[in-house]
């Protein structure tokens, strides 16, 4: 094993060590701060000491010895995020500093050594690359001085964002080391497991769901509380009497399960909640509410949970209090049932979801979720199903009005963060909302890539470090791991992206984001007849095809010069485009892939008309790399960024 390496005096290591620590970079990630000081005080005892993976969860992050690494990603997570800010760190605030603290990837070995002047980082000041036309795609990743060089329109490429049909609907042995310095009380984290429907009518599954999503909607905005994320939690789906299991296989501190049962006059929801470390009881309770009013259920088991997990003067996010979501009770109904439909990746329940969202805005007209509900729902059919310019501007109307009711709606800025994106093509305005608490997760969500904004807003690696603090809360979630394959692929490193995805089709097989992820990185690489492999092999297992399949597949064949197989494919998706929705984006792609100019810019027009949501692909797809030079591409693209930032 790798011993840490010092060529630095260990008195100005130190110093350099508090310098980091006080920085804006770390000053509030204590998580960070701590993990860096251990490895730094680890790389200094005498003898040097490279703590393991298993130590370092226990000493750093509490962990207890029934740690499993298979299981619970936390330490190379952290890891991660640690390697980022100490890169951001050096690429702005320690761009001069004399000392270098290094955590090289692969293992936890501190690199500290002294710095030469051609070590340090270029100023912030320094020009970047103008012309997006003329920036090649890269081969390799970018450092983070490289990366604050790309041009203007490759900070516009949130590209990666325009992508998928159907599937984006959807976290040893103990040794001796030196003891971490005492820092704040990690959060308390719990795992709501989803409450169990046992009044004997399957038509109240949307109540127990709707409830389960709600606490964890809810309880999520306290801050010293650690929520593990729904779709981790879905998955445990009727296995309650495995609770304490599941609570120590999480690593959480608590574990809640409910079941719902009906009596003649009312609904009945009995919750537990146990310590996972002993198995002790924390909450033991009956809750009843009228078959019509489920509110106050709702709140009083919230407020509960906070009591007896001793979180009272934790304070809350001032725009949403911690109490019953709306005023009426049938709107709460009509909001659960619209929760429930918007779960499908199918345009008829998306349509019904809407009509129960309206009916409950119309019952209360200050419900910020459920006119937040309207603008996602608007949103994923004018992504995916139906023309744009049908849906986005409901979508806007709607999100806009959910932020005057409540401007800390993380939800509605997600929404409104990729209208301003694949729509309006206005790329400032979108990494504003953004950047707004929640507003990634939402977004991220909805959208395969949506991390890739944050990749080229000028933030380098933070679309890395937002998606595997992200994955510390539901760490087999396919669409998180196949957005960490996004932002490799748009990095230019292939073989990474090619991993993530691959890890993504594993942690859920049907889903179509991993095959088209697969499929366009083999054709990057030009691997053609492997790309169509694994394209068609989509409709082999699902009975279907989405369009961005067939067109990444019609893509692959031109490109690997089967003419006429192409062109099949594009009267296919012509065909299809007589009975529903088919973007013009991804015919032109086909043709492009023949270098038919007249027919891919005609298509690439229609495209820009009818708003694609694919468009912003232009900007930094690898397909068009070729095309960058062509003034009239130049001049199409510029057409598009002026008509949405005017």
């Amino acid at each position: 094993m790798a011993m840490p390496r010092v060529t630095a005096d260990p008195t100005g290591i130190e110093q350099q060590l508090e310098r980091v620590l006080r920085s804006r970079i770390f000053e509030r990630a204590q998580r960070s701060q701590r993990f860096l000081r251990y490895l730094v005080e680890s790389a200094l005892a005498q003898p040097p000491v490279v703590p393991k993976e298993f130590t370092i969860a226990i000493d750093v992050f509490d962990r207890d010895t029934s740690y499993d690494p298979s299981v619970d990603a936390t330490v190379r997570v952290e890891a991660s995020r640690l390697r980022s800010r100490l890169r951001e760190y050096y690429d702005e605030e320690g761009r001069d500093d004399p000392w270098l603290i290094e955590v090289p990837k692969g293992g936890y070995a501190v690199v500290l050594s002294e710095r030469t002047p051609t070590e340090s980082t270029p100023a912030l000041g320094q020009p970047r690359m103008a012309a997006w036309a003329r920036e090649p795609a890269p081969k390799a990743i970018p450092s983070p001085a490289a990366a604050r060089k790309i041009g203007t329109a490759a900070y516009l490429s949130a590209a990666c964002v325009a992508i998928l049909v159907l599937g984006a609907l959807f976290a040893l042995r103990r040794e001796r080391s030196p003891k971490p310095a005492v820092m704040a009380s990690p959060p308390v984290s719990l795992a709501i497991l989803p409450i169990a429907n046992r009044t004997g009518d399957p038509a109240l599954n949307y109540v127990t769901d709707g409830l389960t999503d709600d606490l964890i909607r809810q309880l999520s905005q306290v801050p010293a509380l650690r929520l593990m994320a729904r779709t981790t939690m879905f998955r445990y789906r009727d296995r309650s009497g495995d609770a304490l299991a599941i609570g120590k296989a999480l690593h959480v501190d608590a574990v809640m399960t409910g079941e719902l049962r009906r009596n003649p006059d009312h609904l009945v929801m009995s919750v537990e909640v146990s310590r996972t470390a002993d198995g002790s009881v924390l909450l033991d309770h009956e809750y009843i509410a009228g078959v019509d009013d489920l509110r106050i259920m709702q709140a009083e088991v919230q407020q509960d949970l906070i009591t007896r997990l001793h979180l009272e003067s934790s304070a809350l996010d001032p725009g949403r209090k911690l109490h019953s979501v709306t005023s009426s009770p049938q709107a709460y109904q009509e909001f659960l049932e619209g929760e429930a439909l918007s779960r499908s990746a199918a345009p008829l329940d998306l349509h019904q979801a809407i009509a129960h969202f309206e009916r409950a805005v119309a019952l209360d007209p200050q419900f910020d979720l459920a006119w937040s509900g309207l603008a996602s729902e608007h949103v994923l059919l004018g992504l995916y199903f139906e023309p744009p310019r049908e849906h986005m501007p409901l979508g806007r109307q709607y999100a806009e009005r959910a932020l005057r009711i409540n401007p800390s709606l993380g939800e509605a800025h997600g929404s409104l963060g990729l209208i301003h994106l694949v729509y309006d093509w206005n790329l400032p305005a979108a990494e504003a909302d953004m950047n707004s608490a929640g507003a990634e997760t939402a977004a991220v969500s909805s959208l395969a890539c949506t991390a890739h904004l944050m990749e080229r807003s000028g933030k380098p690696h933070r679309a890395e470090e937002m998606l595997e603090g992200m994955l510390t809360y539901d760490p087999q979630s396919a669409a998180l791991i196949s957005e960490l394959g996004c932002v490799d692929f748009y990095r230019g490193n292939y073989d990474a992206a090619l991993r993530h995805y691959r890890d993504a089709l594993e942690a859920d097989p049907q889903t179509p984001v991993a095959y088209w992820g697969i499929g366009k990185t083999l054709n990057a690489e030009r691997r053609y007849s492997e790309a169509i492999g694994v394209l068609r092999s989509f409709k082999q297992k699902n009975g279907f095809e989405p369009p961005l399949l067939i067109a990444e597949t019609g893509y692959a064949l031109g490109a690997s010069g089967q003419r006429e197989q192409a062109l099949k494919v594009i009267r296919s998706l012509t065909d299809e485009g007589q009975h529903i929705f088919v973007d013009p984006y991804l015919i032109a792609v086909v043709y492009a892939s023949m270098n038919a100019r007249p027919a891919t810019f005609s298509w690439l027009n229609k495209a820009l008309q009818v708003r694609s949501s694919f468009a912003i692909s232009l900007l930094s797809d690898p397909k068009w790399q070729t095309w960058r030079n062509d003034p009239q591409f130049a001049a199409l693209v510029e057409q598009m960024l002026h008509s949405g930032t005017r």
